[in-house]
C-alpha cells in the first residue's frame, strides 16, 4: 500500500540514544516477523531508546524555519531487512511517542501508525542531565540520569564514529500500525554532527525491564546535535501474523 503523502521536515535541536546489548534470542522474540532478523555487533543484538528533540517541523516542501517543536522518542531496534536482494540494515520501531498533541493525531491520521502522547522533562544540574519520560498518566516509560564523557563506555563501538557508522546505516524503518496485519515503513534521511559519548549513571525503563532475564545489559549512550531530518512514508508492508504492541498504548 503506497502513500501519497509529503515527507516531514525537522530541525534537530538534540538527540540522546541509549543502547542496550542482549543474545540474538532475546531480541528476537520482541520482533513480530522472521524476516526483521537482528544486525549483529559482535555477536550481539541492540536496542536502543531514542529521544529527538525538533524544532520547526514542518511538511515538503517547505523549509525548517517555521513549524511545530516536539520532544519524541522511540525504542529502535537493530535489524536487518531481508527482504531487500541483499539483506540491509534497517529498524523495527514498535511505538513511538510525542509530547504534542497536534503532532499525535497527525501522525495517527495520516501515517496509519499509533504515536501516543507522553509527558517528557530534561534537566541540566552542574554538568548532569536528567532524562523522564512518562506516558501520559504518569506511568513510567524511560528514566535516565547521565553525562558527557570523552571516551565511549561500551563493549561494541570503541569509538563515537563507529557508533555513527552504526545509526546512519538505517534508513528504512517498519513500525505497528493501527491496522494490526501489517507494518508501517518509513525512511529518515539525515545529517547528524558527530556524536558525544555519555556515561550513564542510573536508568530504568518499561519494554527491556518486562523482558529481561539478566541478558539485557546497557551497552552505550551517545548525543548528538544540530542536522536537518526527512521522513518519507511508504505506506503499509503485510507482517506474517497480528502484531502485538510490546508498550502499552495508554
Amino acid at each position: 500500500m503506497a502513500s501519497i503523502l509529503p515527507p516531514v521536515r525537522a530541525a534537530l535541536e538534540r538527540r540522546y540514544l541509549f543502547n542496550f546489548r542482549m543474545p540474538a534470542r532475546v531480541f528476537q522474540r520482541m520482533v513480530p516477523v522472521n524476516w526483521l532478523p537482528p544486525q549483529l555487533i559482535d555477536g550481539q543484538a541492540i536496542i536502543s531508546f531514542c529521544t529527538l528533540q525538533l524544532r520547526n517541523i514542518t511538511v515538503a516542501p517547505l523549509p525548517t524555519v517555521v513549524g511545530l517543536s516536539i520532544l519524541s522518542c522511540a525504542y529502535r531496534f537493530a535489524v536487518l531487512d531481508t527482504t531487500q536482494p541483499v539483506a540491509t540494515p534497517a529498524v523495527y520501531v514498535p511505538a513511538r511517542y510525542t509530547n504534542n498533541r497536534f503532532g499525535s493525531w497527525f501522525t495517527y491520521q495520516g501515517f496509519s501508525c499509533p504515536h501516543p502522547l507522553i509527558q517528557a522533562t530534561i534537566s541540566t544540574q552542574a554538568g548532569t542531565k536528567t532524562l523522564s519520560i512518562t506516558h501520559a498518566d504518569g506511568a513510567p516509560l524511560f528514566d535516565a540520569v547521565f553525562a558527557d564523557t570523552d571516551t565511549p563506555q561500551s563493549t561494541l563501538f570503541d569509538t563515537a564514529d563507529r557508533f555513527a557508522s552504526f545509526i546512519k546505516a538505517g534508513v528504512t524503518s517498519y513500525g505497528n500500525s493501527i491496522r494490526g496485519t501489517q507494518l508501517t515503513r518509513v525512511d529518515l534521511r539525515k545529517t547528524e554532527t558527530a556524536f558525544t559519548p555519555l556515561v550513564v549513571h542510573s536508568w530504568q525503563d518499561q519494554l527491556l525491564s518486562a523482558q529481561d532475564d539478566g541478558e539485557i545489559v546497557l551497552d552505550s549512550a551517545f548525543s548528538t546535535a544540530g542536522g536537518q531530518y526527512q521522513w518519507t512514508y511508504h505506506g503499509l508492508v503485510a507482517a506474517e501474523q497480528p502484531v502485538r504492541a510490546l508498550v502499552p498504548v495508554r
